[in-house]
């Protein structure tokens, strides 16, 4: 947690005193998190914002140079908005102690994570998070001048931060302390305009001002860069130094100078390091990995990487190339010899330019396009929205190029498949880049509809895992039929069409998704292929799905899953089964059938490849019926799989845990455990704040039902202020979320109602009606519940005539629809509410008529379930 204390041995030793203050400011102290010489970390409670945070408190008696150095962390981390950078809340003073208030992260140091051993592509994965918070110091112009494994923390959801900038420095910052520059500090504030409101400029220039006297060295002996260890100018170069030192010991457990760290840097500032080899008997990291690593250690600056940003590419292609490209360019001939000094083993792989098409599909002007189209839609969260779509598509990206060139030396280095095979794992991999493509299309053209499906979209492209396997994929390809080449293309073409239609339907693009889809239907019957057919129809029925039109989708299911059955793979008839399971179970409330489908999708699962997203995806399936049959406590044992499985694939800090965990929110509620709802409800809308943004319509939904476990648990405040965020969140969307509002009106009017605030529910219960028919029709079931729930306020508040109106209303539109058991249970309480509101009026009649349209009601109850 960013609890870490400076080690720096020149510091002033600690105050000798335990005792923590019981405030630290409006921060109410909970206890200790780590002491150093500069000061303690806490751990607080922020009543205002009702969050815990951590709080960096400065020894008292300790001088204007420390003082100067923690506000110059502060200035350096305010600057900074970013996911892997910790965020610095507020700055202030305590007792004349200053102190920062900032985010309170769980977890383990870098140096922590580093005692077990990781694969290299966890290496990188982790560290280019790292390098991600580095790049975006830079680009804000601060240097950090101290990283190092103990300076980054891996939270307990897999996200690294960076932190402990206190000897950061700003790129003016190289200037001796007895300047007298009058250049005004970053925030733009003049130092004339800083005298008239009265403040002084010092704790403004704090940042700006030089760390150090002239000649002194600050930061970490074994990982510091020979220009910062000469006390000469440092720049970002001095980071990617350091950062390269702190990846190669996580990849290796030992640092590259570990023999001699000082004099190999000092006493041939111009010289090279020792070649950059792995250490003996530690093999399998990639080559072109201790090149690029190499290069960024060299002693001469200039020979590094030009920025942070081009090592973090370099490092996230993860193939092999020939030579550096700065070297194709031509170098000094100390570059050479630094080039030279670190060994390039071996000829080139024939598999060199494996995967190299990818970056015309996701590289920098694509990236740039879809980074503008989603900014330009103005959208609360877009710019989040833009960096999660942007990681994604980049880590995706690589490991598609990674795959092709496994692919290729499974086949051409190693002898382990043959050609045929090679092939049609290149081929399972072009459809995978089509999705891509498709995807980055759609997003080129983004509205405020496809921002919101965004992240998700990205997130649910198609695994590389069935591409892995050849033999797999020659058995299958064996039981097609034969084709000549116009109809290999035709399929293609097809597959290319049908990817456009995914990514539509994915991005919330039904009609357009619907009309490309039909087009390749008919041409898969045209072509006789059913496996392509079959694909073809699950797309459509998902569309129609996503319509409301699940007769129509249900028909296209079935169809499917015939087609499937006979000639698809595995992991397409699992699909097919889940999607037909979730429609049956959760719109049609077929339960029995739908519960079968999904344990055939679930025996399925078992035999086919170890596709854990699919897994679970067959475990949310068979929840969601279970919950829908009210057996919540199978269905909570189906989601915590799923959770399980979901974590197992992609860790704990994903997108598509939210869904899981919001449905076993509501197993558990409707189970009476409300505590554990609330963890889990938290949990997920944690994960949507991170992911999505506190602004987006999943983040309000969320809120939502949060609040009614909250509200159940008699927590009337909270609910109610968690309700009022979400409504804001749903008010400013510009795509209107009517569904998302009626609930939230829905759910506060009930709550006011529970506690006798009669006015201000029937307010919320007529917006909740207004919201409903916006978004689902005057005669939808959903309309008639919200309008029982207003009849019963104004029944409250003595106005029974307009109640009776509601009532009637409420049943007129529920005998228009089939007598479902839900239905059935709302119409036999607004018969009774009408019954006792005739009564009460005298008006014995139509209190008569109703008795009789109940007993007619349970008559055919009875029938319904001899």
């Amino acid at each position: 947690m960013p609890g870490k204390i400076d080690d720096d041995p020149r510091a002033a030793p600690p105050s000798t005193g335990d005792e923590l203050p019981a405030r630290i400011g409006r921060f109410i102290v909970l206890g200790p998190l780590g002491r150093g010489g500069m000061g303690v970390v806490v751990r607080a409670y922020d009543p205002t914002l009702d969050r815990q945070v951590a709080v960096k408190l400065m020894h008292p008696g300790l001088g204007r140079r420390h003082r100067g150095r923690l506000l110059r962390e502060a200035q350096a981390l305010a600057r900074l908005s970013h996911p892997n950078v910790v965020q610095v809340y507020e700055v202030g003073e305590h007792h004349k102690q200053p102190f920062i208030a900032m985010e309170l992260v769980f977890g383990q140091t870098l140096m922590e994570w580093n005692q077990q051993r990781h694969s290299w592509r966890r290496c990188l994965a982790i560290y280019a998070q790292a390098g991600r918070g580095l790049m975006a110091a830079h680009a804000a112009g601060l240097t950090h001048r101290d990283f190092k494994p103990s300076n980054c923390i891996l939270d307990d959801e897999g996200r690294v931060r960076v932190l402990d900038f206190g000897l950061a420095q700003g790129r003016d910052a190289t200037e001796p302390e007895s300047s007298s520059s009058t250049a005004p500090p970053r925030s733009g504030i003049s130092t004339e305009d800083l005298e008239r409101i009265g403040l002084s400029d010092d704790s403004h220039r704090a940042f700006s001002e030089p760390l150090t006297r002239p000649g002194a060295v600050m930061g970490t002996l074994a990982y510091m860069a020979p220009e910062q260890m000469r006390s000469q100018p440092t720049d970002a170069r001095t980071d990617q130094f350091s950062f390269c030192v702190s990846l190669y010991e996580a990849l290796f457990g030992e640092r590259p100078f570990e023999s001699n760290p000082v004099g190999l840097r000092l006493d041939k500032p111009t010289g090279k390091p020792s070649p950059l080899r792995p250490p003996p008997g530690r093999h399998g990291v990639p080559r072109w990995l201790l090149r690029a690593l190499g290069r960024g250690m060299a002693a001469d600056p200039d020979l590094r990487w030009p920025s942070m940003d081009a090592l973090v590419d370099e490092l996230r292609r993860r193939r092999r190339r020939r030579s550096w490209g700065w070297l194709a360019m031509g170098v000094s001939a100390a570059s050479l010899a630094v080039t030279m000094g670190m060994g390039i083993w071996g000829a080139r792989s024939p598999c060199a330019d494996e995967g190299r098409h990818v970056a015309g599909v996701w590289g920098p002007g694509p990236r740039a396009r879809v980074v503008e189209a989603l900014r330009a839609t103005g959208v609360g969260y877009a710019e989040l929205t833009a960096v999660r779509v942007s990681e994604r598509l980049d880590d995706y990206t690589d490991e598609l190029s990674g795959a092709y060139f496994e692919a290729c030396e499974a086949t051409k280095v190693h002898s382990e498949e043959n050609n045929d095979e090679l092939e049609l794992r290149q081929a399972c991999l072009d459809q995978r880049v089509a999705a891509v493509r498709q995807r980055v299309a759609v997003l080129a053209q983004a509205d405020g509809q496809v921002v919101e499906r965004a992240v998700q979209s990205v997130m649910d492209l198609p695994s590389l895992e069935p591409c892995a396997h050849g033999a797999a994929l020659l058995r299958v390809a064996k039981a097609a039929p034969p084709r000549d080449l116009d109809e290999e293309q035709q399929l293609r073409d097809l597959r290319e069409q049908l990817e456009t239609a995914r990514s539509l339907q994915s991005m919330g693009k039904t009609l357009e998704g619907l009309a490309q889809v039909e087009l390749v239907v008919r041409a898969a019957e045209d072509l006789s292929d059913p496996p392509l057919l079959a694909e073809a129809l699950l797309v459509t029925g998902l569309l129609r799905t996503d319509l409301g039109k699940h007769e129509r989708a249900e028909q296209d299911l079935r169809r499917a899953l015939d087609l499937a059955l006979a000639h698809g793979a595995d992991p397409l008839r699992v699909e097919i089964l889940s999607t037909l399971a979730a429609l049956l179970g959760v719109e049609q409330a077929e339960s029995s059938a739908a519960l079968w489908l999904a344990e055939v999708a679930q025996g399925l699962v078992k035999r086919t490849s170890a596709d854990l997203r699919l897994r679970a995806r067959v475990m949310i399936a068979m929840g969601q019926v279970r919950a829908e049959r009210g057996d919540h406590a199978h269905a909570q044992a189906q989601f915590e799989q799923a959770i399980a499985l979901l974590t197992q694939a992609r860790g704990p800090n994903q997108l598509a845990l939210a869904v899981s965990l919001d449905s076993l929110g509501v197993s558990l509620r409707r189970q009476g455990y409300l505590d554990l709802a609330t963890e889990k409800y938290r949990r997920a809308l944690e994960l949507r704040r991170q992911v999505q943004g506190d602004r987006h319509p999943e983040t309000a939904h969320l809120l939502v039902n949060l609040a009614v476990v909250l509200n159940e648990q008699g927590k009337f405040e909270q609910a109610e202020r968690c309700l009022h965020e979400a409504l804001d969140i749903l008010g400013a969307d510009p795509v209107k979320r009517h569904a998302k509002i009626a609930h939230a009106h829905t759910i506060l009017g009930i709550m006011l109602e529970a506690q006798a605030r009669f006015e201000e529910a029937r307010h919320a219960l007529e917006r909740a009606v207004t919201a409903w028919e916006a978004g689902l029709g005057p005669q939808h079931p959903k309309v008639a519940r919200v309008r029982l729930n207003l009849g019963t306020v104004l029944v409250r508040i003595h106005q029974r005539e307009a109640a009776i109106d509601q009532f009637e209303q409420a049943l007129s539109i529920l005998e228009a629809h089939p007598r479902t058991a839900k239905n059935r249970e709302t119409m036999t309480e607004v018969l009774d509410r009408l019954i006792e509101q005739y009564e009460t009026l005298g008006d014995h009649q139509r209190a008569a008529a109703r008795r009789k349209s109940q007993e007619q009601l349970e008559g055919s109850t009875a029938v319904a379930n001899p």
